[in-house]
């Protein structure tokens, strides 16, 4: 492997690391708020999104360096674990958040059924009302 896609491995990884770090900053501050807002897990949501995109860059240089049969470079070693250790964290607690997601949207569907109805029987009413003050001429 060239020293260049030894560079490419090194920097990737680095990079990817420090996006799960962000990651885990943005849950923690998450779960430090008593109220949360859509906002909050729309930021955790791009930061996982460029985790992926960081991941798919990386997946290229990480088999053809594991093709290689070489160990890693002593310097990413270090790096690698701190990352498996943060992934480790996360998981559960993206699962959980999750789970808190579809929790609330199932909460919310009753009452958002609720006021699609009595929008409607607002309206209806009006129509009414309207048509009863206003009879069509005939």
């Amino acid at each position: 492997m060239s020293r260049n896609k030894d560079d490419a491995l090194v920097e990737l990884t680095i990079r990817l690391r420090d996006q799960y770090v962000l990651a885990e900053k943005a849950l923690n501050s998450l779960a430090a708020r008593s109220h949360s807002e859509p906002e909050d897990l729309e930021e955790v949501t791009e930061l996982l999104a460029s985790v992926k995109q960081t991941e798919a860059e990386l997946r290229p240089h990480r088999e053809a360096y594991e093709a290689s049969g070489r160990p890693l470079p002593s310097d990413l070693q270090p790096v690698v674990n701190e990352t498996i250790g943060i992934v480790s964290r996360l998981i559960p607690r993206i699962t959980e958040l999750e789970k808190v997601a579809v929790q609330a949207r199932e909460n919310l569907k009753p009452q958002i059924h609720e006021g699609v109805r009595a929008a409607r029987m607002q309206s209806a009413y009006s129509r009414a009302t309207q048509t009863s003050r206003n009879p069509p001429r005939v």
